[in-house]
């Protein structure tokens, strides 16, 4: 007759012996095959054996039972970096305060019993031994099959992605985690076998034991990696979350991908995740290539955004460009391979992208001067475009040349020209053949490699009108400035000055960057705002303050709009923070003006404090706002 099972006592008794076997010969608790019964009966023998004494005790008395029990409950209760309470369920414990720290403590005694090198606290020594938590499989296991080692420099630095239990588990350096995570790359490869035989619930041959929950997840990944590239698949990208997914169509479940399941090495994501292509959207997208190969785009992109990718893309690069104004965009491939050119919709006739402008240096006309020479961007396409610089107005061809736009090159028109180039030139780009559309026809104001700086910088207002500046203007070899720096009086906002090369002058009207407020209406209330002013404090009256509506700065240079001190007396009585687009609502200094009767405003800018404005009374004056002949109430 058989008995009933063992319990209790009896049960710990009984699996003792071999689980101390199994640690003490260096294999991790989690590398166990344990039925799920027999662990839950482990379990709550344990919390019964801590009920009559502490911990530390029943470690010193059952210590395998107890690293093994503790480690596979762990695996498999683990959620979000979290397992104690899954502990304290399955051993039929209440949870304490200092529960989880006593029973990591337990942990760590149980490993010296058995001597065994304990790794760090007793939280990580937990998830160390349980050979990574159930949830946390795949996880670990594209790594692993990705090449990673656990224990090497590379592994230690770049896991700050990675669910904390797989990080804890790649950053350790026992030779035991080591021989797990080398059998379960040996288990992959095995699966992935080209001439492998049909599975027939075993185990791989040639494998050591593994637990079967570890055997499962390795025939998903492994069916995941050896799917081949994604090309009759469906791709999106979680940004900020899982990263680059694969499904097999239209319904189906979305799953991670890895890099060798997509087809091509530049891979462009719309905003909202979606795959964008063949031709992509002239707004931000999120772009996945190899970190050695560079982008190349007719003009530089915009950087907005760069994000990490999962630890399995390691070697890609994930960023976020704003294609506003690219042609093309494509992968600089070194190796001789012909890259596969992106065309940007949104750019049907050509453009010219000037560069930014010299900070306060214009011509005599108001016309920006720039001291990058301007580039001409083609439309990607099979037409052949001439391309022709002149003098602005009447004259001869300086630079021509004809081109398509796959063999365009923006240098390749100013290097038949005599440099530094300055001077108002026009651009034109004409169809060369019936394949191109329409053409262009712009100039640009150039003094290339001409530089400014101001000091101060910016200039602030003060109660004589503007501080006074001095200019400072610097000229390419071949170029000459004159003069090359002046002062500027208080009074004054600009200065001329005069850029030479060769036969060529250009007058200049140098206005260093300078502190401007002006008010704005109220949002709908159909108002205009006043003009920008410069010279001296603003005046603001007192109907104007009850009117409402905002105060706005322009600052140049400045990153960040300043907080506003309201000043009585000498005193700061209020300070007004900015709000949406820089705007100072006037309403806030409403009953502060009245009780002090006037008020001046203040900010402080470069390690400089200056007023920026007056504002008066209105108490006692009529409230616009209110019907005629009513006064307001005064309670």
């Amino acid at each position: 007759m058989v008995g009933p099972a063992p319990r209790g006592t009896s049960l710990l008794g009984l699996l003792e012996p071999g689980w101390r076997r199994h640690l003490s010969a260096g294999e991790l608790a989690g590398t166990l095959e344990v039925e799920a019964a027999v662990l839950g009966t482990v379990a709550r023998a344990l919390g019964d054996q801590s009920r009559g004494r502490s911990p530390m005790e029943v470690a010193h008395r059952w210590p395998a039972c107890l690293v093994v029990g503790l480690a596979r409950v762990a695996a498999a209760s683990y959620r979000n970096g979290s397992f104690w309470a899954g502990w304290h369920r399955a051993a039929g414990l209440r949870a304490a305060s200092r529960s989880a720290d006593h029973w990591g403590q337990a942990f760590l005694e149980a490993l010296t019993v058995l001597g065994i090198t304990a790794p760090g606290t007793g939280w990580e020594a937990v998830l160390v031994h349980a050979a990574v938590p159930d949830p946390c499989l795949p996880e670990f296991l594209r790594l692993v099959a990705a090449g990673w080692v656990p224990g090497e420099e590379g592994a230690r630095a770049g896991l700050s992605g990675a669910d904390p239990a797989v990080a804890i588990l790649m950053r350790s350096s026992l030779p035991a985690v080591a021989r797990f995570a080398e059998r379960c790359r040996s288990t992959l490869r095995l699966l992935m076998a080209p001439d492998r035989p049909a599975d027939d619930g075993g185990q791989p041959a040639g494998d050591q034991c593994l637990p079967r929950r570890v055997l499962d997840a390795a025939g998903e990944v492994a069916a995941e990696l050896a799917g081949g590239p994604a090309s009759a698949g469906v791709l999106r990208l979680e940004p900020f979350g899982r990263g680059v997914l694969l499904a097999d169509g239209d319904g189906q479940t979305w799953r991670s991908a890895v890099p060798s399941q997509v087809a091509d090495p530049l891979l462009v994501f719309g905003q909202g995740g979606e795959q964008a292509g063949p031709i992509l959207p002239a707004e931000p997208v999120w772009v996945i290539h190899p970190d050695g190969l560079d982008l190349r785009s007719d003009v530089p992109p915009r950087v907005m955004v760069t994000s990490r990718l999962p630890l399995t893309w390691r070697g890609w690069r994930l960023t976020q460009l704003d294609l506003h104004g690219v042609s093309w965009l494509e992968l600089d491939m070194p190796d001789g391979t012909a890259p596969r050119r992106h065309p940007v919709r949104g750019r049907p006739k050509p453009g010219l992208a000037p560069g930014p402008p010299v900070p306060g240096v214009t011509t005599a006309a108001a016309v920006p001067v720039h001291a990058q020479l301007p580039t001409v961007l083609l439309p990607a396409g099979p037409g052949r475009w001439r391309i022709e610089v002149r003098r602005a107005g009447s004259g001869p061809v300086l630079a021509g040349i004809t081109t398509t736009a796959a063999d365009w090159r923006p240098d390749q028109l100013w290097r038949q020209m005599s440099r530094p180039v300055l001077g108002t030139v026009l651009v034109t780009v004409t169809p060369a053949d019936r394949t191109a559309g329409p053409g262009l026809r712009r100039s640009v104001a150039v003094a290339e490699g001409l530089g400014a700086a101001y000091s101060p910088m910016p200039r602030l207002t003060g109660e004589r009108g503007l501080e006074p500046a001095e200019a400072a203007l610097t000229a390419p070899p071949g170029m000459t400035v004159s003069p090359q720096a002046a002062f500027i009086p208080a009074e004054s906002a600009a200065i001329g000055m005069t850029c030479v090369a060769g036969p060529i002058v250009l007058p200049l009207r140098v206005t260093p960057p300078h502190l401007r407020m002006r008010i704005e209406p109220e949002p709908g209330s159909g108002g205009k705002p006043t003009a920008w002013h410069h010279l001296g404090p603003l005046a603001i009256n007192g109907s104007r303050l009850r009117r409402g509506g905002a105060l706005r700065l322009d600052l140049p240079g400045h990153a960040w709009d300043p907080p506003v001190e309201v000043v009585a007396r000498a005193q700061v009585v209020q300070v007004l923070q900015p709000a949406k687009g820089g705007r100072y609502p006037l309403r806030r200094m409403l009953d502060t003006a009245n009780s002090h009767h006037g008020v001046s405003l203040r900010i402080t800018a470069g390690g400089r404090t200056v007023t920026i404005a007056h504002v008066g009374s209105t108490a006692g004056g009529a409230d616009p706002w209110l019907p005629a002949g009513r006064a307001p109430s005064v309670s």
